[in-house]
């Protein structure tokens, strides 16, 4: 078999239906053929990333888009940012994402957004952040994770994406392994498929509070503005002390953020012990605030 006919054999393989949701990897010319089609005249898609690090400081590997099949299921496709195609991919990614008159639906486009915009050129625009919308609409203090979203809102979770869940910890870069396993598969799929019905969920909530949909589309657009914009530094703090830092008996991250007005992530390229941060205030103020913040009992460097 010529490598040209393989590559077709494998791209048809990477079909996957799961209920009514048929996925799609897209690493090949026929793929790609196909998903320029079926987005062509799309106004709603959902959207979400996975990568290495996803932050300026990492890389996009996968990029997920899910839309509406005319026969009430949906169509996700998993565009391989590895594959030889990739700069097509990144290509069409960037037309997609920054065009003004697609919404795009994904829940917390932070860290996302700063990996596009900083490794990858894309500023992504307009969006529904399912995050952001149900902190608004049921005043929700805290960041919840996609499923306990849905969970809230009485709609199915991406059950592959279960607490069990946790390849990280022995393989930072899981995201960058190929080729893309039947789990990834289904995890990266359902992070996105899963969005469609919260996004109108949502929209359907807020018709009799409109107050509360301005306020929502604010903080969307706000969130997805939150790391790209900000000057980050680093922070180490002592390999025994992480676990007082983020641990369950660490401090409040999120308590955190706000003092600092930016965000935390982790450098996972690290031993687990870096950590970028972003925020606006002068390093010496920012690290002041994190110490009394972890009432002095962590060393922040």
């Amino acid at each position: 078999m010529r490598r040209s006919e393989l590559a077709a054999t494998l791209s048809r393989l990477s079909i996957k239906e799961e209920g009514n949701v048929e996925t799609l990897v897209v690493d090949g010319a026929d793929s790609l053929a196909r998903l320029k089609k079926e987005l062509e005249h799309v106004k709603l898609l959902a959207w979400d990333c996975e990568g290495v690090n996803l932050s300026r400081i990492g890389s996009v590997t996968l990029i997920q888009f899910a839309i509406d099949r005319e026969d009430g299921g949906q169509l996700c496709f998993l565009l391989d940012m590895l594959s030889p195609i990739k700069d097509q991919l990144f290509a069409f990614a960037k037309q997609v994402l920054e065009d003004e008159s697609v919404l795009k639906v994904i829940h917390d486009p932070a860290a996302d957004a700063d990996c596009l915009l900083h490794c990858h050129g894309i500023t992504v625009v307009n969006v529904h952040d399912t995050q952001a919308w149900h902190m608004t609409l049921r005043r929700c203090y805290s960041r919840p994770n996609l499923n306990l979203t849905l969970e809230a809102w009485n709609l199915p979770l991406n059950t592959h994406k279960n607490a069990s869940f946790n390849p990280y910890k022995s393989n930072p870069a899981y995201w960058a392994s190929r080729p893309l396993t039947e789990t990834m598969i289904q995890v990266a799929g359902g992070d996105v498929y899963t969005t469609i019905p919260l996004y109108r969920m949502q929209i359907a909530n807020s018709f009799s509070n409109p107050t509360g949909c301005e306020q929502a589309c604010a903080k969307s657009q706000a969130r997805l503005q939150s790391m790209r914009s900000l000057p980050t530094f680093e922070v180490r703090v002592p390999q025994h002390e992480v676990g007082r830092f983020i641990g369950s008996r660490g401090c409040n991250i999120n308590s955190m953020e706000i003092a600092l007005s930016g965000c935390i992530t982790c450098d996972k390229n690290s031993d687990g012990n870096s950590f970028l941060v972003y925020t606006n205030l002068p390093q010496n103020e920012a690290k002041a605030i994190m110490r009394r913040e972890t009432n002095g009992q962590v060393t922040i460097r």
